[in-house]
């Protein structure tokens, strides 16, 4: 069986691979809860950089898990390995003390609204 990434006789479709970035050269400053803004205005041209913006701002909603029949939804698999990378890449942005505060959640735009639930507004202040 091949997967979305894969063609019928198993070899990658370089095509359907998606690339992401590394983070770590392109995040000057981790967002440490006292730099919101400053974070926001480095990752948000990255995430639109790369067509990344719709896993957190909602536009690129979860697909169902399943299709009308009850078989494995193959949109859904492609939707969570790349809401997978973008959290990654989230969650590489940020220091060890912001993480805790999100461990809870499992999907990028959890994260993305629970940090600026919880930052956005003492970064205005």
């Amino acid at each position: 069986m091949s997967t979305p990434f894969n063609t019928s006789n198993g070899t990658t479709n370089p095509s359907l691979t998606p690339t992401f970035p590394n983070i770590s050269s392109q995040i000057e400053h981790k967002m440490d809860g006292t730099n919101y803004l400053q974070w926001l205005a480095q990752i948000v041209p990255l995430l639109r950089s790369f067509e990344l913006m719709g896993f957190v701002d909602g536009l690129d909603s979860t697909p169902p898990l399943t299709l009308a029949d009850q078989s494995p939804n193959p949109t859904y698999k492609i939707w969570y390995r790349r809401d997978q990378h973008v959290l990654s890449l989230i969650l590489a942005s940020l220091t060890v003390n912001v993480v805790s505060t999100v461990y809870c959640h499992t999907t990028s735009k959890q994260v993305w609204t629970a940090l600026a639930s919880q930052y956005s507004a003492q970064s205005r202040s």
